[in-house]
């Protein structure tokens, strides 16, 4: 992974007023026709504590957008922001007591996302920088509406970010439809690490450690993830 233009946090996304960019639920872009095969799932558990060990955002692809963070004590180095309305943690927070976020849409992005050592291989067009970003997006927006985080504003944002909307948008939707399919290979991988200081700075969802697999039969419309 290459690290990102560092440049310093603050809030990470502001009301401005932004044109609404609705995003269009559709099938699975990642190709490839339904089957039925013997599946290899991976079982995952929460581990212990992380810190942030480095912060910064991403001000010269979109002024107000998303920061990205390194930290220690998570597979791959990598946390992502679960709570887009509120400030993300500076270098030093630590974060105990993950949990399974319980949201099969998170568990798609974290698993296929920047960071993963299952991460889906043409970043959906994206570079790598831009890839980060939408991974940290689709987290925010397969989270939902909740008194911390505005998927809503998250999707108004995407207006103004043409070189990355496309990417975004498949990669979301490829998320709802893993969520609304069989079981698969991401199921309880993410993990959500409560704010040490709630309603100030950002909760964070990292990959769980694996534990081994099991094989089921299932359905699935991608060979990569059988």
């Amino acid at each position: 992974m290459k690290k990102p233009n560092e440049q310093g946090g603050h809030r990470c996304i502001t009301r401005r007023g932004l044109v609404r960019a609705g995003l269009a639920l559709g099938g699975l872009t990642l190709g490839g026709a339904a089957l039925m095969a013997m599946s290899s799932e991976r079982a995952f558990a929460a581990g212990g504590s992380l810190t942030v060990t480095e912060a910064g955002n991403f001000a010269d692809i979109y002024s107000d957008l998303c920061p990205w963070m390194r930290v220690s004590g998570a597979v791959g180095s990598v946390a992502y922001c679960g709570e887009s309305k509120l400030a993300p943690p500076s270098a030093g927070t630590t974060y105990a007591q993950p949990r399974p976020v319980g949201n099969r849409a998170v568990d798609f992005a974290v698993y296929y996302g920047e960071g993963s050592p299952y991460e889906q291989a043409n970043h959906y067009g994206l570079d790598d920088r831009r890839w980060w970003l939408a991974t940290q997006y689709v987290v925010w927006l397969a989270l939902g509406d909740t008194e911390h985080n505005s998927a809503s504003h998250v999707r108004d944002t995407l207006a103004n970010m043409p070189a990355s909307r496309a990417g975004i948008e498949a990669f979301y939707n490829d998320a709802m439809a893993y969520a609304a399919g069989p079981a698969g290979p991401a199921d309880g991988c993410a993990m959500w690490y409560p704010s040490p200081s709630p309603g100030s700075i950002q909760s964070l969802v990292a990959m769980g450690e694996s534990t081994g697999t099991a094989r089921v039969a299932k359905a699935a419309s991608r060979g990569d993830w059988l």
